[in-house]
């Protein structure tokens, strides 16, 4: 049997960091987080899941001109539609994560709170970083695993740091900003920007300098 690990010594997941039978096994689980089967358990063992958090799933409304750029961004599959036509966003998979409010061409898209989200060019797309003084890269690697999209590698050309070795690289063309990996990091290594709070539209001024006012009336 393995000897019991301190937390501090555990990775994020729970995994010990020495235990090779559970290491792996643990912070990679082999599921895929776009389907429905794969997503829900990956979601959880993240803590993630709005429902589960008691929030509201974002929302489509109806100024949607079926243009099907959100749902090629949604990390869960939560939203259909058939083209040029009002797409819905199923609540048991929307995770919140906004990457499809980003994307939405005509602004349709609420947010959990209701708040229009903002477009952005895609110079502006949020994409994840990583701070490598923070990450462990080897012994965990749980952000890689949850990733949908592939975006995100174990990148090996520096030097083994103790037990560890490497840290994640983002492919930035194939991020959607999800915040999948920023919400699954127990070492605080991967975050998004801009941060959710700053893809509401009402933060932004529009041409006149004066603020967009909430819409919350659209909800109706």
């Amino acid at each position: 049997m393995s000897p019991q690990l301190p937390s501090s010594q555990k990775s994020p997941c729970g995994a010990a960091q020495g235990d090779a039978q559970l290491g792996n096994e643990v912070c990679r689980p082999a599921l895929n987080p776009c389907s429905e089967a794969g997503a829900l358990p990956i979601l959880s063992l993240v803590g993630l899941g709005p429902r589960w958090r008691g929030k509201l799933a974002y929302k489509i409304i109806e100024t949607c001109i079926g243009c099907t750029a959100c749902t090629k961004r949604c990390p869960t599959e939560a939203i259909t539609g058939t083209r040029n036509q009002i797409h819905q966003i199923d609540p048991d998979l929307c995770i919140d994560c906004g990457a499809c409010g980003v994307v939405c061409p005509p602004e349709s898209i609420l947010d959990e709170l209701g708040d229009v989200s903002r477009t952005f060019p895609r110079r502006d797309w949020p994409k994840a970083i990583v701070i490598d003084d923070n990450c462990i890269g080897s012994g965990c690697e749980i952000c890689i695993a949850v990733c949908p999209f592939d975006a995100l590698e174990l990148d090996l050309s520096g030097e083994k740091v103790g037990d560890f070795f490497g840290v994640t690289r983002v492919i930035e063309r194939r991020c959607t900003g999800c915040r999948l990996c920023e919400e699954s990091c127990g070492w605080s290594a991967i975050y998004i920007d801009p941060p959710r709070e700053m893809q509401k539209k009402r933060v932004w001024p529009d041409a006149d300098g004066a603020e967009v006012s909430e819409v919350a009336s659209v909800q109706a």
